[in-house]
């Protein structure tokens, strides 16, 4: 197979196609909805298809790429709540539909 070559800083790079899993998951962890995009595609790419289906009190558990202001707004549309860290880029606090995830220890 043959891959196309970029030069980088540091010397050629080979770069491969690669793809993203988005996954819904329920209480248990067990897989609702499923989506396929590309390795470069953004992640919240298909956050509103996946998030349509979001249930009233639900919990929105995710990562930083979900943490855009207008996902945090479509969770609470449906009544749920947004557990994502926030965006290292983020200027302003927290909001109150944020919260610090439970494993995640207050630094002094």
């Amino acid at each position: 197979m043959h891959f196309p070559k970029q030069e980088a800083v540091h010397g050629p790079v080979m770069r491969r196609l690669t793809s993203k899993i988005h996954a819904v998951v329920d209480s248990n962890g067990l897989p609702v909805r499923l989506a396929l995009t590309a390795g470069e595609a953004h992640d919240n790419q298909l956050a509103t298809d996946l998030l349509a289906c979001l249930k009233t009190g639900a919990m929105h558990l995710a990562d930083r790429g979900y943490g855009a202001d207008w996902i945090r707004a479509l969770v609470s549309e449906h009544d749920a709540w947004a557990n994502i860290p926030p965006q290292r880029n983020r200027k302003e606090g927290r909001t109150q539909n944020q919260s610090r995830p439970c494993h995640q220890s207050k630094r002094s």
